[in-house]
């Protein structure tokens, strides 16, 4: 399972960069900036699919021996007609029809966010459109919420917020701008590394 689980996360990590809504980071900036959705998957789309294909290479490259061997047996089974029989998982049940509104209420809030619309209430409203026609008990979906995750990027929203707010991005801004650079490649190049150096050494939110 290795290389398929590397390839979720750094599949599901390269990716997030192509959309404001990929990760906090894109959400904080396209909050903040006031760039459209559109311009936005215009601008970092193109590095998000390049940054997939040298995924997929890497993993390739290290584990194509293994990819190339049989796959191995399913986890998951049919559910035993005796429920102590047997410890493997059972396989989740397949509901085509939630599957479609699920699949067209993405499509609509998608299309909302290239409308413009804000990001918060388009997804809260597609939320509630799964929620009231997939006729699931919405205490069920709460119960799986990761709160304490919520939390800390409420928090961290409210931090960047409030930096911004004091000035004090702006005034960190205007002591680093010297180091910087004088032209937009060059920036772009320093700022890049130093993100990128601090994202390894600390954390990448």
């Amino acid at each position: 399972p290795l290389p398929y689980l590397l390839a979720i996360c750094f599949g599901a990590n390269a990716g997030s960069v192509a959309t404001p809504t990929g990760n906090p980071q894109n959400m904080i900036i396209g909050t903040l900036s006031g760039i459209p959705y559109t311009r936005f998957v215009a601008a970092l789309g193109l590095p998000a699919l390049v940054a997939l294909f040298v995924v997929a290479a890497c993993l390739l490259w290290l584990f194509g021996d293994q990819l190339e061997q049989p796959a191995p047996a399913s986890p998951f089974t049919d559910p035993p007609a005796d429920p102590q029989a047997g410890t493997r998982l059972s396989r989740p049940e397949f509901d085509p029809k939630l599957a479609t509104l699920c699949l067209g209420t993405m499509a609509l809030i998608v299309l909302g966010f290239c409308l413009g619309h804000s990001l918060a209430w388009t997804s809260l409203v597609g939320a509630a459109l799964i929620v009231t026609l997939g006729r699931r008990t919405p205490r069920r979906l709460l119960a799986s919420v990761d709160y304490v995750l919520l939390l800390f990027f409420a928090g961290l929203f409210v931090i960047v917020y409030g930096i911004g707010k004091a000035g004090l991005a702006q005034l960190l801004f205007n002591h680093l701008r010297p180091y910087l650079g004088g032209t937009a490649l060059g920036q772009a190049v320093v700022f890049g590394g130093f993100t990128m150096a601090l994202s390894q050494l600390v954390s990448n939110v």
